[in-house]
């Protein structure tokens, strides 16, 4: 009985080194480790980016001139609302409460489902003064919609401006323009003065 055992053991030797090359084969696969997904919103502008802030307070500030407030109070305000303009906290897309805001939470929606934009290349910022910027791609920049400041429309919130990073080339190519016409002498200083009929007559 134990030599039947030995025999079958020993038949099924090369079978189990097999198997073990096998495994020990797989073991040693080594794949490139997946590269990490850098969130689609990284490339959105942060809720305290200066040149931006400063864009949508300009944009304030002409709406509210073109729309004067009617009592010293409410002048008051707006000034304050310029003036606050400046610290934004960011509120993630998903978690924001649709309680707290309905204009806001509609506008999220409407965003979505119009503009087709998921959760995640959106960014929303809110303000001291209970205003929200909603910031999304557009084209080579990005739309900031600046929410709960005026009644938003049926079809959607229209008050909004396009914020790029970077500026355009134009104001230094005008810039260049200017220091070299301040450079050029006219042509009316280097000609010569003419003669008149009296100096002639005196020399």
């Amino acid at each position: 009985m134990l030599k039947y055992f030995l025999i079958l053991a020993a038949a099924c030797l090369p079978f189990s080194l097999q198997a073990q090359t096998e495994a020990s084969d797989i073991n040693v696969v080594i794949f490139a480790p997946k590269a990490e997904d850098k969130p689609a919103a990284a490339g959105l502008p942060s809720c305290n980016q200066a040149p931006m802030l400063a864009a949508v307070a300009a944009e304030i500030g002409e709406y509210q001139q073109a729309h004067p407030a009617n009592s010293i109070v409410n002048r008051r305000k707006q000034a304050l609302m310029i003036k606050n303009l400046k610290d934004f906290e960011e509120i993630p897309v998903a978690d924001f409460d649709n309680s707290a805001n309905y204009e806001v939470a509609r506008e999220l929606v409407m965003t979505k489902v119009n503009y087709r934009i998921s959760e995640e290349n959106m960014r929303l910022c809110r303000g001291n003064s209970d205003i929200y910027l909603l910031i999304y791609p557009e084209g080579h920049g990005f739309r900031v919609q600046i929410l709960n400041f005026i009644p938003a429309a049926a079809n959607g919130n229209e008050f909004s401006i396009f914020y790029a990073d970077e500026q355009p080339e134009i104001k230094n190519d005008a810039a260049e323009e200017n220091a070299a016409a301040e450079n050029t002498v006219p042509a009316v200083e280097t000609a010569e003065t003419p003669v008149t009929e009296t100096e002639k007559t005196t020399e």
